[in-house]
């Protein structure tokens, strides 16, 4: 019932010794194959992953292994599955090594759960930047409605209350104040429309960037609010 491959490597003639009777569940092969040839282990994994896989196993020997190594190997029904394998060096007397010693499991289940964490993770980052661009979008869109038709509409008011202060009939003097008032509040409505139409859509992050719309930001409460800011910005990129 265990599920691990525990087996033994006799590094000076290259050959296995033993391995678990879990090799021929997960690699799909006999261990008398095994026994027989050691290519077998080396012929069975991934060709993208054999360099790695030999390499690091050679390594063990001078690094001392206990190291995870994870490659894919072919099963002989095609099957591809993920295995992590850890090597550890047995030395003699001398201090030389002669055998080596392991545990190799499937992780094939732990590499799928992997792949499709790292599928959401990116369908989610797609999305966050989709909604971003859309909320960018609405936000250009009632800018330019600001901006373009309700600042016109004002801009005619005004025009059309400045005739009618031109065209008022000299015995109403009253009117005059009520019309210069009028004005001045159409004048204002403009102002906040430029100001609200601005802040929707800044023309500074679309030229500068990022960086410098907040320091833009920052610069405007200064002078509208009196109040003191500061920003502190690293490890950004310039042109963000």
């Amino acid at each position: 019932n265990i599920q691990e491959v525990f087996w033994l490597f006799d590094w000076s003639d290259q050959r296995v010794l033993y391995a678990s009777p879990a090799y021929e569940k997960i690699w799909g092969r006999s261990r008398e194959a095994l026994y027989a040839r050691y290519e077998e282990w080396s012929e069975s994994i991934h060709p993208d992953d054999v360099d790695y896989a030999r390499l690091s196993f050679a390594q063990a020997v001078s690094n001392g292994g206990g190291h995870a190594r994870e490659y894919r190997i072919i099963c002989p029904d095609g099957a591809v599955r993920w295995v992590s394998d850890r090597a550890f060096v047995i030395r003699n007397a001398n201090g030389e090594v002669y055998r080596m010693a392991g545990i190799a499991e499937d992780i094939t289940e732990r590499k799928k759960a992997e792949e499709k964490l790292k599928q959401s993770e990116e369908r989610l980052r797609s999305l966050s930047a989709e909604l971003m661009k859309a909320q960018e979008k609405e936000r250009s869109r009632l800018s330019n409605e600001l901006h373009d038709e309700l600042g016109q509409s004002l801009a005619i008011l005004k025009h059309r209350v400045r005739s009618i202060e031109k065209e008022r009939n000299i015995l109403q003097p009253q009117l005059h104040d009520s019309n210069s008032s009028a004005i001045d509040l159409v004048d204002q409505i403009i102002e906040k429309v430029r100001r609200i139409s601005k802040d929707l859509n800044p023309s500074i992050l679309d030229d500068l960037g990022l960086i410098p719309g907040i320091r833009s930001l920052a610069e405007n409460l200064t002078e509208e609010y009196k109040i003191s800011t500061s920003i502190d910005i690293e490890n950004v990129a310039t042109r963000f």
